[in-house]
């Protein structure tokens, strides 16, 4: 919580990571969070010992920043993901470029929510969270059922007769899982990403302009409160300690009439 944090008390600190004071000796550094904001994706690697070899390895992947991205599951075995999280890059010979921002792309909607929250991370961040977390529930809850009608047609597709194929498993049954995984990955693929982008909308719309604007059924206007959080407190104190009375408002009455004596 120094004078780094800023006023929203970000956990991030800007590049690069060491820096110097003119006329001054020495040389410091900025603490790395483990989250980060140059990253480009990141992936949970969930490896589970009790379903067929073929299932058993579920890739949960974010497009940015570890600390705030939501992870979309991916069976290891799919043989196709969601465009959201699809493109060609450098290992297909093909220069991706990060100039041009694409909506229906995971990586610019997740940064889209990442950067509104470095902005005013005291305030946004446990939203960020908490979406997160509920995101995920939904998410293992789904993972279970396919889980299931896959294993159950696995084992509905045992033979007895072959020895060749991967532990009884007929080739029909391994394409068909083989589908069923893929199609999973690709469906919710897609979910998590137009989940995010609506809640960046409504994180957006709620935060905008520094204000906290939250749903009010009371207000017949907008039905909404406007709050304006200000800096915290020891903030102020910061700004006071610095500029001493610089700010302060001489005593007596403001052009609104309110009393600063």
């Amino acid at each position: 919580d120094d004078a780094g944090a800023g006023p929203y008390m970000t956990s991030f600190r800007p590049r690069p990571l060491t820096w110097s004071v003119p006329d001054e000796e020495g040389t410091y550094f900025n603490e790395r969070a483990v989250g980060t904001q140059q990253t480009g994706w990141n992936f949970i690697a969930q490896v589970r010992m009790d379903v067929p070899d073929i299932m058993a390895v579920i890739l949960w992947f974010g497009a940015d920043d570890s600390s705030t991205s939501p992870r979309a599951p991916v069976y290891a075995s799919a043989v196709k993901v969601s465009a959201a999280f699809y493109g060609k890059g450098t290992q297909q010979g093909v220069l991706s470029s990060v100039l041009d921002f694409d909506l229906t792309k995971a990586f610019w909607v997740q940064n889209m929510v990442s950067n509104l929250a470095y902005g005013r991370w005291n305030e946004i961040y446990p939203i960020v969270v908490k979406e997160c977390e509920l995101l995920a529930k939904r998410l293992e809850s789904q993972l279970e059922e396919t889980d299931e009608k896959i294993r159950n047609m696995l084992d509905n597709n045992i033979s007895k007769e072959l020895t060749g194929s991967i532990r009884g498993i007929e080739d029909d049954g391994l394409t068909q899982a083989v589908g069923m995984m893929s199609d999973f990955s690709t469906k919710f693929g897609d979910e998590v990403h137009s989940h995010w982008l609506k809640f960046y909308g409504q994180l957006f719309v709620q935060f905008r302009d520094g204000y906290s604007i939250v749903p009010d059924d009371k207000d017949k206007s907008c039905g909404c409160r406007t709050d304006s959080p200000g800096f915290n407190d020891a903030w102020r104190e910061r700004i006071v300690t610095e500029t001493g009375d610089r700010f302060r408002i001489p005593d007596g009455e403001d052009s609104d009439g309110n009393d600063h004596s």
